[in-house]
């Protein structure tokens, strides 16, 4: 089966934007700026509102706790965000040619083969360690981090279907 694609740095940003949501390592830290930083923050207003501009402490306290909440509620968003910007800087820096582009996805009973204007990959379907369907992709990983990225834009479901059941994806962990 051959497959003809395109991946766009809003694509890059999507996959990357996944990975972390489902990263646990950057879960733990996203739950600790989330909600630490908001009782940080919230308990140094109280203080700083009560203590050394001897104001009330209710009027503090309400303070202390919108904020504390706006945090946590606006937070996610901002997070993506960030990490948007980020993505967009990072692609910016330098020639990112190899990384975006046409894409030609070869499919047969052994390996998948990912061609594209500056080079060519060879996995062997044994060596994919898990595959993600999403509704703008199909994920298939070949390492804890790294994924072969497939836009399913292209492909109506019977292709969709098809590209799963090459890639095998009943017998590969979901």
């Amino acid at each position: 089966m051959e497959l003809a694609y395109e991946i766009t740095e809003e694509d890059y940003i999507g996959f990357n934007l996944y990975h972390l949501r489902n990263s646990k390592a950057h879960q733990r830290t996203f739950v600790s700026v989330r909600y630490g930083f908001s009782i940080i923050s919230g308990l140094i207003m109280y203080y700083i509102g009560t203590e050394i501009f001897s104001q009330p402490a209710l009027y503090w306290g309400i303070i202390a706790i919108a904020f504390g909440i706006i945090w946590i509620l606006k937070y996610p968003k901002q997070h993506d965000k960030q990490i948007r910007k980020q993505m967009l800087k990072i692609f910016k820096e330098g020639d990112n040619s190899s990384v975006f582009g046409h894409k030609t996805m070869i499919i047969d009973n052994e390996k998948i083969q990912v061609l594209d204007e500056f080079s060519s990959e060879v996995v062997m379907k044994k060596n994919i360690k898990e595959i993600k369907i999403l509704e703008e992709f199909i994920l298939v990983y070949i390492s804890g981090f790294t994924a072969h990225i497939i836009p399913t834009r292209y492909f109506d479901d019977v292709t969709r279907d098809n590209i799963l059941k090459e890639l095998n994806y009943n017998t590969i962990e979901k």
